[in-house]
C-alpha cells in the first residue's frame, strides 16, 4: 500500500486553484472598493466611465456574489454593445463566465467564455483573448478533462509570451505544468515547473516561488525520487513563511511528512505532521485536517504502534464522512483494514476491507463515466478544429480559385515538362533507394532470426528443465533458472526496442523539430528512466555537465541517442562500476560524452560498430548477442542532427562514446 503516494495526487490541484485564486482572483482591497464603485454608478457619468465602473465591478463581485456579478456584466454588454467597444462586449461576457464558475456552472461559463472569444479578436484584444483561453484550460481542468484543458492553456502562453506581465506568463507555466502532471507526462511537468519557478525567482515573488516548488515536490514524491522532493519542499516552505502565509506552511508540513514516509524516516515525518497539526489548532484552518491526521495514522502504523494508528485514522474517518472527502475516505477505510488486521481482528479488517472495496467500486464507475464524457468533449474539440481549418480552406480556396486557374494556364506547359524531368529523376533515386532498403530489409532478416533464436532456445530450455524436475529442486537453483529467463527477456526487450525506433526512423516518422535543449535537463531526462537497471548492478551514475549549456536540436532525438549510448554504458560495465555523462562547449559546438568502466570494445570491432553491413558471424563480436541497431540508430540521429559520433576504447579499460553538435542550427 502506498499511501503517501494517494495523498500526494489529491494535492496537486488544490495548489493550483490556490494560485490562481491568488495571481488571478479578486484581492481583499478590491472588495472594500465596491461601495465605492457602487455609489459612484448611482451618479450622473458619461457612457465610456460607467461601463468601465460596470466592468470592475462585475469582476468584484464574481469572487464575492457571482449572481450580483452576472447581472453587472449584463449591464456592461449593453452599454458595450451601444458604444461598439467589442472589446468591453468580450470581457463582459468573459466575467459572467467567471461567475458561472464560482457557482460551479461549468457548461454555463465553457458557453459564455467561448462567446467572448470572437468579440476579443474582433477588437485585437490579445490581452482579452489570452485570458479567455486560459480560462477555459480551467475550467476543462477541473473537469478532468485534460488534454483539451492543455490545448487551451498552450494557446493562451503563446499569446502571454508577446503581452502578459511575467508574473502572469510564470502562473500559465504553473497551469500547463498542472496539466501535465495530470496526464503523467512527468518530463514537462518537471520542465514547466521549473520554467516557473526561475521566472518567480527572478521576480522575487514568494507565493509563486512557494506554489512552483510545492508542485515540483510533488511530482518528485510520485517519481519517488524523495530526496529531490524533500529539497523543494524546503524551498517551498521557506518562501510560505518569508510570505507569513499559514495555510501554505500547513501544507507544505504536511507535504514533508509524506515525503519523509517515503524514505522511512518516520520520526521526520511525523515531526512535521504535528507541527501542521499545531498550525491547524493555532489559526483554525481545519479542512485540511484529515489529510494530517491520516498521515498521523499512517506513520503511526509503519511504526506498529496499532492502537494509535486505529484512533488517529477513526478520528480522520469522521472528519472525512463530515466533509462528504470520498477520495481520502477510501483511503481511511483502506488504512483501517491494515491496523485491524495487524491486530489480529480479522472481522473488524474485512468489514473495513469491503467498505474500501466498495467505495473504490462506486468511485472507479464514476472515473469512467468522466472519461466517457472526456472522450467526447475532446471528439466535439478536434471535430470543431477541423470544421474551422475547412472553412478557413475553403475561404482561402475561393479567393484564389480565378488567380490559379490563369497561372495554371500560363505555365502549364513549363510545368509539365519540369515534371517529366522530376518524375525521371525520382524514379532513378527510388529504384536505388528501394535496391537499398531490399538488402537492408535481407540483411535485417537475417541479424534479427539470429537474435531471437539464442534468447527463445534458452527460454525453451530452461522451461522444459524447470517443467520436468521443479519438484526435486531447491530454491536457489529455480532462482539461478529464473535468473536465466529473466535475462534471456530483457535481450529480447532490447532487441524489440531498437527494431521499433529504428523501423520509425527508416519509415521519415521522426521529423526534425529543432528547439533551444538544456543538454544537462535532457541528460537527466534520460538517466532517471535507467537509474533502476544501474543500481541492480550498484553501477554509480555521474554527471558532469554546466547547468546553463543548451543548444539548438531536436530533443526527442537527442534522448534516443542518449538512451541507446547511457544504457549500452551501463548494459556493458560490471557490478560496481561507473558510468559518466559529460558535456561541455568546444567553439561552435557542444560534445556530450558517455563514458563507462567496461569491457573495451577491440579496435577490429570499433571499425564496424557504425556500419550497418553486418553479419550474422559478427553480431556477437560488436554488440553482444545484439543486432547493434541502437548504434546503427544513434549514428543515423547524429546524421540528421548535422553532428558526428565518436569512439575511444582500450580492452578492459571501458569505452568512452562522444557526440558533437552544433550549438546553433543553421
Amino acid at each position: 500500500m502506498n499511501i503517501y503516494d494517494k495523498r500526494t495526487q489529491m494535492r496537486s490541484l488544490g495548489v493550483l486553484l490556490s494560485f490562481l485564486l491568488i495571481t488571478g482572483g479578486v484581492q481583499a482591497q478590491n472588495e472594500r472598493k465596491l461601495d465605492s464603485l457602487t455609489q459612484q454608478l448611482q451618479k450622473e457619468q458619461p457612457d465610456t466611465t460607467r461601463l468601465t465602473l460596470l466592468l470592475e465591478v462585475a469582476y468584484i463581485y464574481c469572487f464575492v456574489q457571482p449572481k450580483t456579478a452576472i447581472a453587472y456584466a449584463k449591464k456592461a454588454r449593453t452599454f458595450s454593445k451601444k458604444l461598439g467597444d467589442k472589446s468591453a462586449e468580450g470581457e463582459a461576457l468573459f466575467y459572467t463566465g467567471i461567475a458561472y464558475v464560482m457557482q460551479e456552472k461549468n457548461d454555463e461559463a465553457i458557453a459564455q467564455i467561448k462567446k467572448s472569444i470572437p468579440y476579443f479578436k474582433a477588437s485585437a484584444d490579445s490581452v482579452g483573448l489570452a485570458d479567455a483561453y486560459n480560462g477555459l484550460g480551467n475550467i476543462y481542468r477541473l473537469q478532468s478533462n485534460f488534454p483539451v484543458a492543455l490545448a487551451y492553456f498552450l494557446r493562451s502562453l503563446k499569446l502571454k509570451e508577446v503581452v502578459a506581465a511575467p508574473e502572469d506568463v510564470a502562473g500559465a507555466y504553473i497551469g500547463i505544468g498542472s496539466t501535465y502532471l495530470n496526464l503523467e507526462d512527468y518530463p514537462k511537468t518537471i520542465h514547466y515547473f521549473k520554467k516557473a519557478l526561475r521566472s518567480f525567482e527572478g521576480m522575487n515573488h514568494q507565493k509563486g516561488i512557494a506554489i512552483a516548488s510545492t508542485n515540483l515536490g510533488n511530482t518528485y514524491q510520485r517519481l519517488e525520487q524523495f530526496d529531490k522532493a524533500i529539497t523543494y519542499l524546503k524551498k517551498a516552505f521557506t518562501a510560505e513563511q518569508a510570505g507569513g502565509n499559514r495555510r501554505g506552511m500547513i501544507s507544505v508540513y504536511t507535504n514533508l511528512g509524506s515525503a519523509y514516509e517515503g524514505v522511512k524516516a518516520y520520526d521526520k515525518a511525523l515531526l512535521h505532521y504535528q507541527l501542521a497539526l499545531g498550525l491547524i489548532e493555532k489559526t483554525g484552518i481545519s479542512d485540511v485536517q484529515v489529510d494530517v491526521l491520516l498521515g498521523v495514522a499512517t506513520v503511526h502504523y509503519f511504526q506498529k504502534k496499532y492502537a494509535q494508528a486505529l484512533q488517529e485514522n477513526l478520528e480522520a474517518l469522521g472528519l472525512a464522512k463530515q466533509a462528504g472527502r470520498k477520495q481520502i475516505l477510501q483511503n481511511i477505510y483502506e488504512l483501517a483494514a491494515d491496523i485491524y488486521a495487524a491486530q489480529g481482528n480479522y472481522q473488524a479488517a474485512f468489514d473495513y476491507h469491503q467498505s474500501f472495496v466498495a467505495l473504490k467500486d462506486s468511485l472507479q464507475n464514476k472515473e469512467n463515466d468522466r472519461k466517457i464524457i472526456q472522450l467526447q468533449t475532446q471528439y466535439d474539440y478536434e471535430k470543431r478544429e477541423q470544421q474551422l481549418k475547412l472553412a478557413q480552406a475553403k475561404k482561402t480556396f475561393t479567393l484564389n480559385e480565378r488567380l490559379q486557374r490563369q497561372r495554371y494556364l500560363l505555365y502549364g506547359g513549363l510545368l509539365a515538362a519540369f515534371f517529366l524531368a522530376v518524375i525521371a529523376v525520382v524514379y532513378y533515386r527510388y529504384n536505388k533507394k528501394l535496391k537499398q532498403l531490399n538488402a537492408t530489409k535481407d540483411q535485417l532478416f537475417t541479424m534479427v532470426a539470429h537474435d531471437l533464436k539464442n534468447p527463445l532456445s534458452a527460454f525453451q530450455n530452461i522451461t522444459h528443465s524447470l517443467t520436468n524436475n521443479i519438484h526435486s529442486l531447491e530454491k536457489n537453483e529455480i532462482k539461478r533458472f529464473l535468473e536465466k529467463i529473466n535475462k534471456s527477456s530483457v535481450q529480447l526487450y532490447n532487441l524489440l526496442e531498437g527494431l521499433l525506433q529504428w523501423a520509425i526512423d527508416q519509415a521519415g516518422q521522426l521529423a526534425y523539430l529543432p528547439k533551444e535543449t538544456n543538454v544537462k535537463e535532457t541528460v537527466q531526462t534520460v538517466t532517471d528512466q535507467l537509474r533502476t537497471s544501474a543500481e541492480v548492478k550498484r553501477i554509480q551514475i555521474k554527471e558532469t555537465i554546466p547547468e546553463t549549456l543548451t543548444l539548438q536540436t531536436d530533443a526527442k532525438m537527442l534522448r534516443i541517442i542518449l538512451h541507446n549510448l547511457i544504457s549500452n554504458a551501463i548494459k556493458f560495465t560490471p557490478e560496481g562500476g561507473k558510468v559518466e555523462m559529460i558535456a561541455k562547449q568546444v567553439g561552435s559546438n557542444v560534445h556530450i560524452s558517455v563514458r563507462d568502466s567496461g569491457k573495451g570494445i577491440s579496435e577490429a570491432n570499433q571499425a564496424r560498430l557504425f556500419k550497418n553491413r553486418l553479419s550474422a558471424n559478427t553480431i556477437e563480436e560488436v554488440a553482444e548477442k545484439g543486432t547493434g541497431l541502437g548504434l546503427l540508430l544513434s549514428k543515423e540521429l547524429v546524421e540528421r542532427l548535422r553532428g558526428s559520433i565518436q569512439v575511444e576504447s582500450q580492452l578492459q579499460k571501458g569505452s568512452n562514446f562522444t557526440i558533437s553538435l552544433p550549438q546553433i542550427t543553421s
